[in-house]
């Protein structure tokens, strides 16, 4: 069943075989809760018992690294349970009232979907071939922002992301370290339990100590993860080759995987960095300057 198939973003990652074992106990589970409308890209539409016609949109991405990193796949029953339970379990908010959620307004950032997909969330692209969204940041589980609550809330959209930003920036929990091998070859890196990646977007106000005069290198291999390298000049590339297979084992292995591209910060915009036959390829405007 196409339902079934494995997503193009999770080959390499999952087997077929592996995926449509945790489609099965998924829907055995969700089924108990509501009614599953559909499954499309990695992506489980189901709406609730008692929850009106609302659909939830439940991703797959963190529950397939969490069972990935079980090699007894007799546990990953519970595992998944264990996931949709924390994702189904009500919370008790009326999320028309604004000012009820300002507070809990956050940016989430994910891999780029399929377009049925991405017209149901409201999100920027920062970082090409990712999205930027607008989430509510709720006890144990994120929920996307949809245009309908947007309507009711009457705040323009770009005040939505400043207000968001504003929350990421605020939570607790960063760890910042740094590898200093010379003046010109630092790496920083960026932990946290799930928002690494929306804290660096704003690398201006965040870490502005690791931009260099040329900018930064940036990665955000998953949501709770994020690499800066400062471009002070050529030492920089050196220092992420180096740090390359770091981010792919980040982006394999942890849970909330975003992207494996290496991104260029510079005049308040991120641009990819193309990888060619292994070989890191610097767009034009830099190779002008370093």
């Amino acid at each position: 069943m196409d339902q079934e198939k494995l997503p193009e973003r999770y080959v390499g990652q999952i087997t077929q075989n592996d995926y449509e074992i945790i489609i099965k106990h998924s829907k055995n589970f969700l089924q108990e809760k509501g009614t599953i409308k559909k499954i499309e890209d990695g992506v489980i539409y189901v709406v609730l018992n008692d929850d009106s016609d609302n659909v939830n949109q439940l991703a797959l991405d963190n529950l397939l690294r969490s069972c990935k990193q079980e090699d007894d796949k007799a546990k990953w029953r519970e595992i998944i349970v264990d996931h949709f339970t924390r994702l189904t379990t009500k919370v008790n908010l009326d999320r028309s009232d604004f000012d009820k959620c300002r507070d809990l307004i956050a940016i989430r950032i994910y891999p780029e979907y399929e377009e049925k997909t991405k017209a149901l969330m409201i999100f920027k692209v920062d970082f090409p071939g990712t999205m930027s969204t607008l989430v509510l940041d709720l006890p144990d589980k994120y929920e996307s922002i949809d245009e309908e609550t947007i309507d009711l809330w009457r705040v323009p959209i770009d005040s939505l992301f400043y207000i968001a930003q504003e929350n990421v920036n605020k939570r607790d929990g960063i760890e910042i370290r740094e590898a200093k091998e010379t003046e010109t070859k630092r790496v920083y890196s960026f932990f946290s339990p799930d928002h690494s990646a929306s804290y660096i977007r704003d690398i201006k106000r965040n870490a502005d100590f690791a931009i260099g005069e040329f900018g930064a290198f940036v990665a955000i291999p998953t949501r709770g993860s994020a690499f800066v390298i400062p471009i002070e000049d050529k030492s920089a590339i050196e220092a992420l080759d180096k740090l390359r297979p770091t981010i792919k084992l980040f982006f394999d292995e942890d849970p909330g995987s975003i992207t494996a591209d290496i991104f260029w910060y510079y005049n308040d915009r991120f641009e990819l960095v193309e990888v060619i036959n292994d070989e890191i390829v610097l767009p034009h405007e830099l190779k002008t300057k370093i």
